[in-house]
């Protein structure tokens, strides 16, 4: 049901498979009238599929071993043999590489552009090697397709953002370490943050779009991580990973203000680009 069903259809209550939305399983016979009266209809056979291919998206990062790393830079240095050469294993080790594939992975992240991701790395580990730090890289380079892979019908990228106020707030939770940062809000902070993310990721998917949260770049990787754990379809880009020209629409604010208390809008020029 996208929202505006008219006339009610008996069937089996189940889950979607990709989104987690409510659905039905009804009879072959229902399929018309299912139609009329405004549900979206799909084959049997295309869940099935679909679920499949959630599955292997969600576990890409297990599946990627060092052995099918080492085939991929073959495939890599046949295009671009000087830059495989000069990252791997120069300025990177293997496992280094493979850590941040796998990360990429995570995230949902396409890396079949394997010449530019290294360029990206090859770049970035001049100021850095800590995983977070170079998965930020890569996603910069790659920014224009991961917003392809996300844009809606309508061309636009359909998003929830952050309130200004909510972000300061978000940045006194960060903890950083030598090799990683995280999100470690208070109890009360981490549940109505959690129950604003799903809010606004369910709006989003119920709209039919994909679940997608904008955040400034010093919170993208920690936020992600804390809501991939209770989201696993989430995604989380930075402000500076959009193209210039991309049409954003915010279908959805997330605050933690306190009721009562007004929460100052977001930044200006975070709404459309």
């Amino acid at each position: 049901d996208p929202g505006d069903v008219r006339d009610p259809v008996d069937g089996i209550p189940t889950v979607e498979p990709v989104f987690g939305l409510p659905a039905l399983w009804i009879r072959a016979a229902d399929k018309a009238r299912a139609e009329l009266a405004g549900y979206t209809v799909v084959e049997p056979a295309a869940v099935m599929i679909t679920h499949l291919s959630e599955v292997l998206q969600r576990d890409a990062d297990k599946l990627l071993s060092r052995e099918d790393m080492q085939i991929l830079l073959d495939v890599a240095a046949r295009r671009a043999p000087r830059v495989v050469d000069e990252v791997v294993p120069t300025v990177l080790s293997h496992a280094e590489v493979l850590a941040v594939l796998r990360a990429l992975l995570r995230e949902r992240v396409s890396i079949r552009d394997l010449p530019g991701i290294l360029e990206a790395l090859g770049e970035g580990a001049r100021f850095g090697k800590t995983v977070p730090f170079l998965v930020d890289q890569v996603r910069l380079r790659l920014g224009p397709s991961i917003v392809q892979s996300l844009q809606g019908g309508d061309g636009r990228l359909h998003v929830a953002m952050m309130d200004a106020a909510s972000e300061d707030l978000l940045r006194t939770f960060v903890v950083r370490n030598e090799a990683d940062v995280s999100l470690a809000p208070d109890l009360a902070n981490a549940q109505t943050l959690l129950a604003q993310l799903q809010t606004g990721m369910e709006r989003l998917q119920q709209l039919g779009h994909h679940p997608l949260l904008i955040a400034p770049s010093d919170l993208r990787y920690p936020l992600w991580r804390f809501a991939a754990r209770f989201l696993p379809l989430v995604h989380v880009m930075a402000q500076n990973e959009l193209p210039p020209r991309v049409e954003v629409a915010t279908d959805h604010t997330i605050s933690l203000a306190p009721r009562g208390r007004a929460a100052r809008p977001a930044r200006a020029g975070a709404a459309a680009r």
